[in-house]
C-alpha cells in the first residue's frame, strides 16, 4: 500500500481495494484491507473483499474464514454470501452452499443469477420440489430463460412428472435450439414415457450439438438397449468408457450390455474395471459374478463337448 493510500479516507481506501481486486492485484488488496480492518474492525466490507480475493486465488480456507466474518458483521452482504456459496460448492459442501444462496436471495429480491445459483445447489442436494419452487419464481422474472426451463424439466422428471418434464425441456429447446443438455433431458423423460424412437432422436440431436457429451452417449446406450439394439447400445456404451474411463457407472453399463451380448469375458473385464474404481459398486459386483458364472458354464460345455 502506498503512502498516499495510508492517508486516504476509509471510503476512498475501500474503493481502492475494489479496484485492486478488479485488476487482480491481490497483494494490494491484502495490504489495503488489513489497513481498513485496523481502522474499522467492525466494518465487514474489508473482510468481504479480502475473502473474495482469497477465493479467486483458490485459497478456500482463508476465503471461508474472511467471508464468514464479513457476514457475521453484516448478514446482508450479498456479494459475500454469493462468493461463500460458490466456495462451498467447489468444496462439495452442498448444504452450506444452499444456505448461502438462500440467504443471498432473501436480501437480493428477484436477482436472477442468485436464484439460479440457489436452484442449482438445491438440485444438487436432490431437493427437487424446492428447486421447482425457486425456478417458478425465477421464471416469473425471466419468462424466456432457457436454462431455468431445462432445470425445471429435470426436476419435474425427478419427481415423476414426465409430462411436465417434456414440456419444460421442449420450451428450453424452443428458446435455445442449440441447448444440448435440454435435448438430453427431454430424451430421458421420453425414454421413461416408453417413447424410445423419440428419445433416440433427442439423444442423437444432443450429440450432433456436442459430439463428446458423455451423458448423452450413456442415455442413448440405455435407450438402445431397451429397444433391443444390442450392437448399437454396445457402441454407445464403449464411447462412454472411452470418454470417461474413470467412471464406475459407465464401466458397469458397458459390462451389462456386453453380458447381454453374450461376451462374458469382456463383460467381466468391464465389471472389474468398475470395481477398481468403486470396490463396493453393487451392480458391478452382481454383474461380475453373473458373467463369471456364464463364462465358466460355457467353458465346461466346450470341455464336455
Amino acid at each position: 500500500m502506498t503512502k498516499n493510500q495510508s492517508q486516504m479516507p476509509s471510503e476512498e481506501l475501500l474503493r481502492s481495494a475494489l479496484r485492486a481486486l478488479t485488476n487482480g492485484d491481490h497483494l494490494q488488496v491484502r495490504a489495503i484491507c488489513n489497513e481498513m480492518i485496523k481502522r474499522q474492525p467492525k466494518d465487514g466490507r474489508a473482510y468481504s473483499i479480502l475473502g473474495i480475493s482469497f477465493s479467486r486465488q483458490n485459497q478456500p480456507k482463508k476465503a471461508i474464514q474472511h467471508l464468514e466474518r464479513a457476514l457475521k458483521l453484516f448478514p446482508g452482504d450479498v456479494s459475500a454470501g454469493v462468493e461463500l456459496g460458490q466456495v462451498h460448492l467447489k468444496q462439495g459442501n452442498l448444504a452450506g452452499a444452499q444456505q448461502c444462496f438462500e440467504r443471498a436471495s432473501f436480501y437480493a429480491k428477484n436477482d436472477i443469477e442468485i436464484m439460479r445459483l440457489h436452484a442449482f445447489s438445491v438440485l444438487q442436494m436432490g431437493r427437487y420440489s424446492k428447486a421447482i419452487m425457486i425456478l417458478d419464481t425465477l421464471l416469473m422474472s425471466a419468462p424466456e430463460d432457457a436454462d431455468a426451463f431445462n432445470k425445471r424439466g429435470f426436476a419435474k422428471q425427478m419427481v415423476g412428472d414426465l409430462v411436465g418434464a417434456v414440456g419444460n425441456c421442449s420450451r428450453a429447446i424452443q428458446l435455445r435450439p442449440e441447448f444440448a443438455e435440454a435435448w438430453n433431458n427431454r430424451g430421458i423423460a421420453l425414454m421413461h414415457q416408453k417413447r424410445p424412437e423419440q428419445a433416440l432422436a433427442d439423444f442423437n440431436q444432443a450429440l450432433v450439438l456436442r459430439p463428446q457429451y458423455v451423458l448423452a452417449h450413456f442415455n442413448k446406450s440405455k435407450n438402445l438397449l431397451a429397444m433391443d439394439k444390442l450392437d448399437a447400445a454396445k457402441q454407445s456404451a464403449q464411447t462412454c468408457v472411452e470418454l470417461a474411463p474413470d467412471n464406475a457407472q459407465f464401466q458397469t453399463n458397458l459390462g451389462s450390455i456386453l453380458h447381454q451380448c453374450g461376451e462374458y469375458d469382456s463383460a467381466t473385464t468391464s465389471f472389474e474395471a468398475a470395481l477398481k474404481l468403486q470396490p463396493h459398486h453393487p451392480e458391478a459386483l452382481e454383474g461380475k459374478a453373473a458373467s463369471l458364472e456364464r463364462s465358466m458354464q460355457e467353458n465346461d460345455g466346450v470341455k464336455n463337448g
